[in-house]
């Protein structure tokens, strides 16, 4: 494993293109073996050069990026200073024929060249007006490519900095992981989400749960989905009471002898907190018979 204080983060080799960067780290890659002999595990060496050649890929595709711009740019302002050229050109032939006075050109033909002219600077405003948007728009293409190119430099130091440290198991998690999966397993009951809420009218908010829970009968096996919020309230005696609520999910997709055998399961209700081992009893046993029920259904079509 490579501590925190790996060569990679101190190289002296400064990058002179892609060739050169590439070798530069597999130079720190090699530095980092330890002075006792032993090397780095080839795993760990794979994973800091695949790092080394996605951190390349972003800095080529961004300076690529900024270098197409920046070729665009110059192209917009050469346009730019033809256009605003071709105006003042304009403006000065509008200006030379108001004082001409050169009895050679008829009035007629001196007014078609000044419809004309005046057609064409309204033309190269448009044009310009055009061309300056495109800039606009450039310039913070410009700024957002600067601005990423930016985030990945950091998001490379950061990837750098943790490339030798792996982070610390949680061995509470992993305890809470365990428990919870034995619990499943010897229930039947899966819990696939918590989420907490608030209520105004409860100062501790409540407990929403959504469960599994699936009955297996010889080849047969059936699940229902439900709900149990859980909250705590005070009774006119000034004591705390834990309440739950029962609300089955999905019964319109099950069979309607399913939903008919189990009973009022079938139903949302309310119970007290500390009857919760009577409710997953009485749940097993109304899931248990409506199983039952199909299997039956399928022994007498099948001896059929």
């Amino acid at each position: 494993m490579v501590s925190q204080t790996s060569p990679i983060l101190r190289c002296r080799y400064p990058p002179r293109g892609e060739g050169q960067v590439r070798t530069n780290h597999l130079r720190c890659l090699q530095r980092m073996r330890p002075s006792n002999g032993t090397s780095c595990s080839q795993k760990t060496i794979e994973s800091l050069q695949k790092q080394v050649d996605e951190l390349l890929k972003v800095r080529i595709d961004q300076q690529q990026a900024l270098e197409s711009w920046k070729a665009r740019q110059e192209t917009s302002n050469g346009a730019y200073r033809y256009y605003r050229q071709a105006v003042e050109e304009s403006r000065k032939l509008v200006a030379s024929l108001d004082t001409d006075s050169s009895p050679l050109l008829p009035r007629e033909i001196v007014e078609e060249e000044r419809k004309a002219a005046n057609r064409d600077i309204e033309q190269l405003k448009r044009d310009i007006k055009e061309k300056d948007e495109r800039i606009q728009e450039l310039q913070e293409s410009e700024s957002l490519l600067r601005s990423d190119l930016k985030a990945e430099i950091e998001r490379a130091k950061s990837l750098t900095g943790r490339a030798g440290s792996k982070p610390p198991i949680d061995i509470n998690h992993q305890h809470q992981v365990a428990v919870t999966s034995l619990y499943e397993d010897m229930t039947n009951i899966l819990i696939t989400g918590v989420k907490f809420e608030r209520d105004p009218e409860l100062p501790e908010g409540s407990t929403n749960y959504q469960c599994v829970y699936t009955q297996r009968f010889e080849a047969v096996a059936r699940s229902i989905r439900f709900q149990l919020r859980i909250w705590r309230e005070t009774n006119e005696d000034g004591q705390e009471i834990e309440h739950a609520r029962y609300t089955p999910l999905d019964l319109d997709k099950e069979t309607a002898q399913f939903r008919e055998k189990l009973g009022f399961m079938g139903s949302t209700f309310a119970f007290e907190r500390n009857q919760i081992q009577v409710f997953s009893e009485q749940l097993k046993e109304h899931v248990a018979e409506a199983v039952g029920a199909e299997v039956d259904v399928i022994e007498v079509l099948s001896d059929g």
